[in-house]
């Protein structure tokens, strides 16, 4: 299985691995991109403990989502991170920009309750190498000590099938965390979260944000919902959408202005990142 992308631009890329391939060869002033599919997702990714599935509330069904995680710091939670295989997990490389010490964060899995979280502790923490504070490559990867045991409550989110996977044809998608309920908030909610947003072009966030001379770029996903949205305590969790029952996951929780306001929220856009994602994997097993 392939894709073929056409740009006008004017410069050859080749990159190779066991998972992803992709290459890129001009004529003339064309850029044909041809990408095979990956297989970084683990099979029976993105399914759920239970099927149902909450539309209109905020608080979300016990085993509805395995692949969430909570991240902490000195034992107390403080943002988002997703699970993708049994040792490694996706997050925000700013939840790590006071420190990278892997001893002073743990993961909490298996429950969308805080109280019944099973702590897991953290490896080694790798954040993108052109990672700027707040701002581009916001993704960083978190290694466990001791593997997950999947079950009905721990289980990995599915990837994006293609690099620089298109969301044209994406509308919606579903954000989750632990976060604080308002920009106001003193502690994250004892209950797991949900919110459905829209996901709005980046032309417009563009405009939104030159307000704040804050740039955004092609790989960064924008959504907005009037008076709803990702929140303070949020950061690294997952922004996915369903395809055939299963979460794909195709943002991780950036950042924003406060909460629900007149900007949106700003994700990194996974599919960008997935030849870094095997990379580091491979590198690091």
């Amino acid at each position: 299985m392939f894709r073929i992308f056409i740009l006008s631009l004017f410069s050859i890329i080749f990159f190779q691995s066991n998972i992803i391939y992709s290459k890129i060869i001009v004529i003339g002033n064309l850029k044909f991109i041809v990408q095979m599919k990956n297989n970084l997702s683990l099979p029976g990714c993105g399914l759920f403990g239970h099927f149902e599935r909450i539309s209109n509330g905020q608080d979300s069904i016990d085993g509805s989502y395995p692949f969430a995680a909570l991240l902490y710091r000195y034992q107390a939670p403080f943002g988002g991170a997703v699970i993708i295989n049994e040792r490694w997990l996706l997050s925000a490389a700013h939840n790590f920009y006071e420190s990278k010490q892997p001893s002073i964060y743990q993961i909490g899995v298996g429950s969308i309750y805080l109280k019944r979280l099973i702590m897991k502790k953290v490896d080694k923490i790798i954040v993108h190498e052109k990672y700027q504070h707040h701002q581009k490559y916001d993704l960083a990867l978190i290694r466990l000590k001791e593997p997950l045991k999947f079950g009905q409550n721990i289980r990995p989110i599915c990837l994006p099938e293609y690099s620089f996977e298109s969301l044209n044809d994406l509308k919606r998608g579903r954000a989750i965390g632990w976060g604080y309920r308002n920009f106001s908030g003193s502690k994250v909610s004892e209950i797991l979260q949900e919110v459905d947003l829209d996901i709005i072009p980046l032309k417009k966030c563009r405009q939104i944000y030159s307000k704040l001379d804050q740039d955004i770029i092609h790989s960064q996903i924008c959504t907005y919902t009037k008076n709803k949205d990702e929140c303070s305590g949020d950061s690294g969790g997952p922004f996915f959408a369903y395809k055939n029952d299963q979460a794909i996951l195709f943002g991780i929780i950036g950042f924003g202005v406060t909460c629900a306001d007149e900007f949106p929220g700003v994700n990194t856009a996974v599919s960008h990142f997935l030849n870094w994602i095997h990379r580091i994997l491979m590198e690091n097993h």
